[in-house]
């Protein structure tokens, strides 16, 4: 058989196949696209304009109950987003106040929104629409922690900070305070151990710019408090070495000038 003879056979008997094959291909091909492209315009999650309206409106209770729903559709429960706007509709509600009492504990149910929010959000970045208003509940709650340290009682601050791990990816404020809470209630030995680990976060910290208030003001509590822990268990050069850590973002700030008076001068 020549070189023409055998290309004759060659389109006669493959060829021929090959084109049918690759014309069933292509539409194979053509309906696995429109079934993908259908399962993903059901898959992807809603925009919540209806929460949005909601919000805009002022009518909370109304967000609670419809965000609510979402958190518990198949579809939305694993989004972030809908238990950020039960967040900010539980929010609202314990701030402007209600007389129901399906809403008594308005703000503390806001933070276990907030927090599944964090917890489903893993790399951070679905909630950064909401940054502003996690910043505003960090900063509310830090002020309720604030308190609890001015009136000398850490175990209730801690309780609050226990509350704050969940809804903040800059914990070091909230280990130090934390620390000598436990340090206060006696357990030296655990509190020892947190400050440790503690110290070794601060070094690698270069920057709290990227910080919310609430994050940056609890470092400064966690260390001041944790300053006069060391101090009461006469470790008076530690304590100066770790307020002297975060002297570079703090030492124009009024409360830490005057603690440092006190504790070193």
């Amino acid at each position: 058989m020549n070189n023409t003879d055998c290309m004759k056979h060659f389109d006669n008997f493959t060829f021929k196949p090959l084109m049918h094959i690759h014309s069933t291909m292509k539409h194979l091909l053509f309906v696995l696209v429109c079934f993908f492209l259908n399962n993903q315009s059901f898959a992807q999650a809603p925009s919540y304009d209806d929460l949005k309206i909601l919000f805009a409106d002022g009518k909370y209770e109304k967000l609670v109950d419809k965000a609510s729903g979402y958190t518990t559709k198949e579809k939305t429960k694993k989004d972030p987003i809908p238990f950020m706007w039960l967040a900010r509709g539980l929010y609202k509600i314990s701030v402007s106040g209600t007389n129901d009492d399906a809403y008594k504990n308005a703000y503390k149910d806001a933070i276990g929104a907030m927090a599944t929010a964090f917890k489903l959000d893993k790399d951070g970045t679905k909630l950064t629409p909401y940054q502003d208003f996690v910043g505003q509940f960090q900063k509310s709650m830090v002020e309720l922690i604030s308190n609890e340290v001015t009136l000398g009682d850490l175990n209730k601050a801690a309780s609050w900070v226990s509350k704050y791990y969940k809804i903040t990816r800059n914990p070091l404020g909230a280990k130090f305070l934390d620390a000598a809470a436990k340090f206060k209630k006696g357990e030296r030995g655990t509190a020892n151990h947190m400050w440790k680990e503690a110290e070794k976060h601060l070094i690698d910290v270069d920057t709290i710019e990227t910080w919310s208030d609430g994050d940056k003001n609890l470092l400064k509590i966690g260390v001041m408090q944790s300053a006069e822990c060391l101090i009461a268990a006469k470790q008076v050069e530690k304590a100066k070495t770790l307020m002297d850590s975060i002297a570079k973002w703090f030492e124009n700030e009024e409360d830490y000038k005057t603690k440092y008076s006190e504790l070193f001068l």
